[in-house]
């Protein structure tokens, strides 16, 4: 307690902290010196220096710009298909424990749904970003978030309905809906927010390890596209320094 009865109040080092790092990720995923593809054959292969800070590539492109914006497209799409998994998820899984439980029949046939239709969706997915539809890619890492989503949600709430708190806000008369809303969203979402943080690591992982097979070809700017460009680079590189 500070003079006058008034708390003081602390400096939180981590979150200025992550302020900072927030701020300097949003300036690196913004702010290009160079367009990512623009080719300047005469600037190939520069070291880094004060004009490109990462240096440029065989084609004379400029590398910060690059990893700019492929980070800035990764996480994007990543975000996207997170955020609508995350949200499809948590409807459904609200729907099923709150109002299908209790038809069995109905139960098991959308659990059935729920256990395949997500697989086939991922497919799909796939196969339309190998024939670079703009969709395919986002239907893909969607369906892939929402495989490991569903269970971890459903559970979530199930575990929060058998409460007795839960219970004797039903005896009071409150509805399915006023349950959802005021009490059991509340107390899932920060154990449904720490798991966000790992899937939405996770998908960006995904997103460049396919990207890194071929399915984000160049010029599309992605993590994965970048490894995929520079893989003729980095094996003739190693074929120097390793000669057989």
């Amino acid at each position: 307690m500070g003079r006058g009865g008034y708390m003081k109040q602390t400096i939180n080092f981590r979150q200025i902290s992550g302020l900072f790092i927030l701020c300097a990720m949003l300036f690196f995923c913004f702010w290009r010196p160079y367009d990512p593809n623009s080719v300047y054959p005469e600037h190939s292969l520069e070291q880094p220096s004060a004009k490109h800070l990462f240096g440029t590539d065989r084609l004379g492109r400029d590398m910060y710009s690059r990893i700019s914006s492929a980070v800035q497209s990764s996480v994007f799409r990543a975000g996207i298909a997170a955020l609508a998994s995350f949200f499809t998820a948590f409807v459904l899984a609200a729907v099923f424990v709150l109002y299908l439980r209790k038809y069995k029949k109905i139960a098991d046939l959308f659990r059935l749904v729920i256990r395949m239709l997500p697989p086939l969706l991922f497919l799909f997915g796939i196969v339309a970003w190998a024939r670079e539809n703009p969709f395919g890619e986002i239907l893909s890492l969607f369906s892939l978030s929402f495989i490991f989503a569903w269970p971890v949600f459903s559970a979530e709430l199930e575990l929060t309905l058998k409460q007795p708190y839960i219970e004797g806000t039903k005896a009071l008369g409150a509805s399915s809906f006023y349950i959802l809303k005021n009490v059991t969203t509340p107390n899932v979402l920060p154990n449904l927010i720490k798991y966000a943080r790992l899937d939405f690591a996770s998908l960006i992982a995904f997103e460049a390890f396919l990207g890194m097979g071929g399915l984000n070809k160049p010029p599309n700017p992605s993590l994965g596209a970048l490894i995929f460009d520079s893989r003729y680079a980095i094996m003739s590189s190693q074929a120097q320094q390793f000669p057989l």
